[in-house]
């Protein structure tokens, strides 16, 4: 017998985060531009996800505490993300940083597959990790969206140009 899964809808600054738990773990967050159509749900993990993703938007959180389902992942996945998890908010590391910290500098590229597999972006907070030159490449929901998150932690200042 499956166990239950909750799902629940966040609505944010930029865009909407649909979150699966079940009784024990959060099981997935995801990004959308737009509401999801979708039965909710809630239980006590989803209440206590947003209560956090509220206050973090706000600026009041710089890391969460959540119960995250990370064991049907393979473990150098988990190693990378709690690396991730680490990074302190306003701050980046590139990926060779992360492989250098997981003592394997050549492993760069399973840095990023790491990251790409991540399904709790925000919480697992893989916008953080950049290109060796600072270059804005690899988050699952585009550049733009990652600068983004990195202005709302403070990491990058947005400069708009009118011409």
């Amino acid at each position: 017998m499956s166990e239950l899964m909750n799902i629940t809808c966040y609505e944010s600054p930029f865009g909407f985060w649909r979150l699966e738990a079940n009784q024990t773990h959060l099981l997935s967050i995801k990004h959308s531009p737009e509401n999801p159509d979708y039965q909710q749900s809630i239980n006590p993990i989803l209440v206590e996800a947003k209560k956090q993703l509220k206050a973090y938007f706000n600026r009041a959180l710089h890391h969460f505490e959540l119960p995250l389902h990370t064991a049907n992942y393979p473990q150098y996945y988990q190693r990378v993300w709690k690396t991730v998890q680490n990074i302190p908010i306003g701050t980046m590391k590139s990926y060779s940083d992360i492989a250098l910290e997981l003592g394997d500098i050549k492993s760069v590229r399973a840095v990023g597959q790491a990251n790409a597999k991540n399904p709790f972006p925000l919480i697992i907070p893989c916008h953080r990790v950049i290109g060796k030159n600072h270059e804005m490449t690899g988050y699952v929901y585009g550049n733009e969206m990652k600068k983004q998150l990195l202005a709302h932690e403070g990491a990058i200042n947005l400069q708009f140009r009118l011409f």
